[in-house]
């Protein structure tokens, strides 16, 4: 059932993130590609929310902390998500050590890339963050 909430409402359920998304986008460009307009709330697929304990707990940490970020930067008040009722945790990815209530973000301090593309003669080039650019 899709419903209207507030993401200040809805908790974590793991302990840590990426900093990218799977597609390798960084969640603060998709922050301030929203804030931007260059990019809307829309575009994210919906996140799937259910209940326990009296609480709203997310599945979908890292779309979940993009949203929460808007909110707190006066970008958002509500999404819609789609909430599938009073479900138990899955232990698997229940890993939050605040209750839901924050999450760390990962950020690695050493990037690996395959430089076959780069440099025939070079098997990997690895480079720290000083020498990455990131978008």
């Amino acid at each position: 059932m899709r419903v209207s909430i507030s993401p200040d409402s809805l908790r974590y359920t793991q302990d840590s993130i990426s900093s990218n998304f799977k597609n390798g986008k960084s969640l603060e460009k998709a922050i301030n590609d929203v804030a931007k307009r260059v990019l809307s709330v829309e575009s994210f697929p919906v996140m799937e929310v259910y209940s326990l304990g009296g609480k709203f707990w997310c599945r979908n940490n890292r779309r979940l902390y993009v949203m929460k970020e808007l909110q707190m930067r006066g970008h958002l008040e509500e999404i819609v998500v789609d909430y599938v009722g009073e479900r138990p945790h899955n232990r698997r990815y229940f890993t939050t050590k605040t209750i839901g209530k924050s999450i760390r973000v990962r950020r690695g301090r050493f990037r690996t890339i395959n430089a076959d593309t780069l440099f025939s003669s070079f098997v990997y080039l690895t480079l720290t963050d000083d020498d990455f650019i990131l978008d």
